[in-house]
């Protein structure tokens, strides 16, 4: 019994100094088994970072009643409330993906988000008439998203999109 009990205590050890030497991406993506990151955390390094620059009242190119406006990620609250709104505004090819959610909770890849930031997704994205060739590829303000933060993205997505 002290051998088990030896056991289990080495293991939480273990596991605790694994979780303490984690980075800010690794919590962002989460486990491998769909766990979800966190939504702080996919905001600060990954929304704030490279979205907010367009998404924002005040940003360059903003403009009243197009998406710019449906997305609001001024701040961590604002980010998150309208990530679970659906899109408005959209004009011209991309005018078809206007009523489309951008986040389905636990569905990353029925979600109008993912479709914005990755290819792949993007390619087999169809929500009524929204699909590959009316979804707008979003880049970020310094190029693409790097495949950790489109993956923090996804795993926030796939763990039920909490805030």
């Amino acid at each position: 019994m002290k051998l088990a009990s030896a056991l289990a205590l080495a293991a939480v050890f273990a596991l605790s100094s694994h979780l303490a030497g984690c980075s800010a991406a690794e919590e962002a993506v989460g486990t491998a088994t769909g766990g979800g990151g966190s939504f702080d955390t996919v905001y600060s390094t990954v929304l704030s970072k490279n979205c907010k620059g367009c998404h924002a009242p005040n940003a360059p190119g903003y403009n009243p009643g197009d998406t710019e406006s449906t997305l609001d990620f001024t701040t961590a609250d604002t980010a998150h409330t309208t990530l679970l709104g659906k899109a408005a505004g959209l004009s011209g090819n991309s005018a078809a993906c206007n009523g489309v959610s951008f986040v389905v909770p636990g569905n990353a890849a029925g979600s109008l988000l993912m479709a914005s930031i990755d290819a792949t997704t993007r390619r087999a994205f169809v929500s009524g008439g929204c699909n590959k060739d009316t979804v707008a590829a979003m880049e970020g303000r310094g190029g693409a998203l790097s495949a950790a933060q489109v993956e923090a993205v996804r795993s926030w997505i796939s763990g039920g999109a909490k805030r």
